[in-house]
């Protein structure tokens, strides 16, 4: 079965770069850190790598469930995530989904994320929040009937 799931790091992910930059003020609230001086280190594998490796993780790891091939729903399903002070993925949630089976598919692929370490802060160990879209999208040949 010939699937495509794209999915992407919001842009926000990317222009958290700048966290190193001392111009930034550290924001915290009850789901973490927003800047930080290093990002949780993502695990692909059993390597160590960094987030853009994410990305192909999520996409190969994700099943399109078959009830939403035979209804030929495609979509974007937004979960917001915290890597928590051991490294661990908490909190996970649909913050806009398309329908429960692909937003379960989703939830279940970002469950399975696994960090080696999670963000530092000025030298100690701090909450990392995450809002990832997990794309569903149907190829025209193979999946639609």
């Amino acid at each position: 079965m010939v699937m495509k799931v794209y999915t992407i790091i919001l842009a926000l992910m990317f222009s958290l770069c700048v966290s190193y930059s001392q111009e930034y003020e550290t924001y915290e609230n009850e789901m973490g850190y927003y800047y930080v001086e290093r990002f949780p280190i993502f695990m692909y594998e059993d390597l160590q790598k960094d987030l853009s490796y994410m990305l192909d993780y999520i996409q190969k790891s994700t099943t399109y469930p078959i009830s939403a091939i035979n209804d030929t729903i495609e979509g974007c399903v937004d979960i917001k995530f915290v890597v928590d002070t051991c490294g661990c993925v908490n909190y996970a949630k649909v913050v806009r989904g398309v329908r429960k089976d692909l937003d379960d598919e989703a939830l279940r692929v970002i469950r399975n994320l696994k960090f080696k370490s999670p963000a530092k802060h000025h030298g100690k160990t701090v909450r990392f929040p995450f809002t990832i879209p997990v794309y569903f999208e149907l190829s025209n040949d193979k999946h639609k009937p």
